[in-house]
Formats: C-alpha cells, sequence, structure tokens
C-alpha cells in the first residue's frame, strides 16, 4: 500500500506542479522561472495498516509561459522496505484566469524503473479555484490508469482544498483526496515562508481508510524558487 501512497501523493503534487499540500493548485510559474523541491514522508511508530518508514521525494518545475509549467519527480524511495522507484514527469495548464477564478488541468505520467507493478501510467485532472480575501478554495477531479493508486483497477475521485493567508510568512492549508484506495488521505498543516523564493510546508496526512491501524504520516515540503 506505501509505494501506490507515495506514487499518488507526489505524482499529482507539486512541484512535478505547484501544489496546496497533497494536490495541484491553480499555481504556475512564470516562463523561465525554476523551483527545487525536496519532500519528505515519515511514521516513526509501527502499526498494523503502515509500518515504520520514511521516504524522500526530489523534484523540479519549470514555468514555460502562457501559464504552462512542467516538472519531474523521482518517487517510491521507500525505507524500510522494498524501493519502487518511478519517474514521474507532468504538466499542467492554466487555461482560465478572471476576477480571483482560475481553472487548470494537467496531468502526470508513472514510469517505474524498480520493483515495477506495472509498465507506466498516468493520473491526469481538472480544478478550478477562487480566491476570496485571504481565503482561496479549490475543488476539482483525477482519474488514474490501471495500477497506479489500486492493483488491477482505475479509480476517479475528488480533490479538494483550502488555504488561508494569515501574513506574508505564515498560512495554512488543507486538502483532501476522496475516495477507499491507496490515495485517498485528508492533510492539514502550516505554510511557512522563509524567504520570499523559500517555502515550506509542516503537515500530517490521515488515510480514508484505516487510520486507527496507522494509515497516516508526516509530511514536510522545502522549495526554493529563483528566476
Amino acid at each position: 500500500m506505501v509505494s501506490f501512497l507515495l506514487l499518488f501523493l507526489f505524482g499529482v503534487r507539486a512541484h512535478a506542479q505547484q501544489s496546496i499540500l497533497a494536490i495541484p493548485s491553480s499555481d504556475v510559474l512564470d516562463r523561465g522561472a525554476v523551483s527545487l523541491d525536496f519532500a519528505a514522508l515519515f511514521k516513526p511508530n509501527d502499526e498494523e495498516e503502515l509500518r515504520r518508514f520514511s521516504s524522500f521525494v526530489p523534484g523540479f518545475t519549470v514555468g514555460l509561459g502562457k501559464d504552462v509549467e512542467v516538472g519531474f519527480n523521482v518517487t517510491g524511495n521507500l525505507q524500510p522496505g522494498t524501493d519502487a522507484a518511478t519517474l514521474v514527469p507532468g504538466i499542467k495548464w492554466k487555461f482560465y484566469e478572471r476576477k480571483k477564478l482560475s481553472l487548470f488541468v494537467g496531468t502526470n505520467f508513472y514510469i517505474p524503473v524498480m520493483n515495477r507493478a506495472y509498465k507506466a501510467g498516468l493520473t491526469s485532472y481538472i480544478g478550478a479555484s477562487k480566491s476570496i480575501g485571504r481565503s482561496r478554495f479549490t475543488v476539482g477531479g483525477f482519474i488514474s490508469t490501471r495500477n497506479v493508486i489500486a492493483p488491477n483497477a482505475t479509480r476517479s475521485g475528488g480533490l479538494f482544498g483550502f488555504e488561508y493567508t494569515i501574513n506574508k510568512r505564515i498560512g495554512l492549508a488543507a486538502d483532501w483526496i476522496n475516495g477507499r484506495h491507496s490515495a485517498g488521505f485528508f492533510t492539514s498543516g502550516l505554510v511557512y515562508k522563509l524567504h520570499p523564493k523559500v517555502t515550506t510546508n509542516f503537515a500530517y496526512s490521515v488515510g480514508n481508510n484505516y487510520a486507527n491501524r496507522g494509515n497516516h504520516f508526516f509530511l514536510i515540503d522545502t522549495s526554493y524558487t529563483f528566476d
């Protein structure tokens, strides 16, 4: 279960494209801007559904202009356990923006290179965000091909997000991937901007399934953006 979770959470999420915490956001890098990202998931205690583990996910995103960005992650680097290293390139396009309403679409491609459970797959999504004062609300949907987040099955569902800016350095965020599959998690946490170019998220993810058996973990993600 862990390997599917890592593939989805860090394939759909950021800095293969810009994100809230675990789902894509409507943010897109400007032309020529680059974001370097390093994320860590870890669970320090042993429980039935998810045992003790850690995983580290490097990635980057590049703005192409005209509200399009591309990115690349390496997921599935799991310890202890069997690595399921997977290359995850992706693309996102914000095709509409007016009066603080944005619409966007994207696709992430999965190419397993170690301990492959499938040859290749993808997750595509569409979403909308609306800003109201210091808050921004995001809603969308996704579809994943066979084996990406569920063995021998395709899956689809909803993506929901909320962001609130406290001040120029600190914000709150939460998002949810619905459904009873390995990607179904509610994630919430703190967004801290140490510098205008450096952002760190401190969050916790709780599974839709088997949370009382250990299906939850910490998430820390740091990104540096430069022109």
